[in-house]
């Protein structure tokens, strides 16, 4: 009988388990971050003024309530400290439970850092990319004008 490692087994990016995960996450926050209010957009007919610079406000909010709701687990025969609300939701995993060792890791721990985490931050880079398009940033950064009196002064 061949016994499996003791060793906590990570998913490499490279594994079918790497792709499924970041497959689905892609697919949620596209739908939930990119889709939606693009749609409410559309529906309110804003013309100039656009509601994607918003995107942030639901995942965040969503993120502050899980953070209030949390209660650190708290037992005498629980042998770690007790885990602040910012480290649960931040501080990424880096092991999840497979099916050759499902007790390895925290999967509800996981499960709440792809199901409210990732959302904010994909959020948060949404609007951010919103208002760089808005206030065309990558134009002003990239683009290498002279001022009309730069041109003016030289003969």
């Amino acid at each position: 009988m061949v016994m499996a490692s003791s060793e906590p087994i990570a998913i490499e990016k490279k594994s079918a388990l790497g792709y499924v995960p970041a497959f689905m996450l892609h697919t949620y926050v596209a739908y939930t971050c990119a889709f939606l209010p693009n749609a409410i957009r559309t529906f309110l007919h804003e013309g100039h003024h656009s509601i994607a610079t918003w995107a942030w406000v639901l995942p965040t909010c969503v993120l502050l309530y899980r953070m209030l709701e949390y209660h650190a687990p708290s037992s005498v025969l629980y042998g770690g400290s007790s885990m602040p609300a910012l480290k649960y939701f931040f501080v990424i995993q880096t092991v999840a439970p497979t099916l050759q060792n499902p007790l390895v890791g925290d999967p509800i721990r996981v499960w709440a850092q792809f199901s409210v985490t990732a959302p904010f931050y994909a959020g948060v880079a949404y609007s951010l990319g919103a208002l760089a398009s808005k206030h065309q940033l990558l134009t002003k950064l990239f683009t290498f004008e002279k001022h009309e009196e730069t041109a003016r002064q030289q003969p």
